[in-house]
């Protein structure tokens, strides 16, 4: 059986990411996009990914970092509260 991937300090990177920073999901192909918090995301994306996404956009030093999916399915941006 497959072990699940969990984020160790899941509540602190939550508070973290939903006060800095907004969520918005763009997928191209459906021509839709979303603004979500910390907790939605990790449903969307698995929790690997979200503690990933969510590390680089705090080290990151752009003003909006953004990160893209998959063959371009999804588009991540993290725009600063």
């Amino acid at each position: 059986m497959r072990r699940l991937y969990t984020i160790e300090n899941v509540e602190d990177l939550r508070k973290k990411i939903n006060r800095d920073y907004l969520i918005r999901l763009t997928f191209p192909q459906e021509r839709k996009r979303i603004v979500v918090g910390f907790t939605k995301f990790c449903e969307m994306v698995g929790d690997l990914h979200a503690e990933h996404y969510a590390k680089k956009a705090l080290k990151s030093l752009n003003h909006a970092p953004q990160f893209k999916g998959q063959a371009g399915r999804l588009i991540v941006t993290f725009y600063p509260r």
